[in-house]
């Protein structure tokens, strides 16, 4: 089947679904997802309209996410905002770092 042909008989199916009132299929709603349709899904599943993308979350709850303790010196502007990509570069270092020290692993730069 053609993709667009596909992508029809989806859309045809999702709104079929809706009418009666039945779930729509897992299998369904991981394709939308994986191709970018999760307009197909409802506004549960929609991208946010500000970013195109859903809200990342805050450096607080990434830290939390990660399973690592924030040090004291760690200066987030908001504990509100979304994580910066240099927020998430820092905490994956930090929970690297804390990970290896929980373990007793010697982590050596290069």
């Amino acid at each position: 089947m053609e993709n667009t042909n596909m992508e029809k008989a989806i859309e045809i199916n999702i709104e079929s679904w809706r009418k009666i009132g039945y779930p729509i299929p897992e299998a369904y709603k991981n394709w939308c997802i994986q191709h970018g349709r999760q307009d197909l899904l409802g506004e549960e599943y929609a991208p946010s309209a500000e970013s195109g993308f859903s809200p990342l979350p805050s450096a607080h709850e990434l830290a939390k996410i990660l399973g690592v303790t924030l040090p004291a010196d760690f200066v987030v502007e908001s504990a509100e905002e979304p994580a910066t990509e240099a927020d998430m570069d820092a905490m994956i270092d930090l929970a690297i770092e804390q990970m290896a020290r929980d373990f007793g692993v010697n982590i050596h730069e290069k």
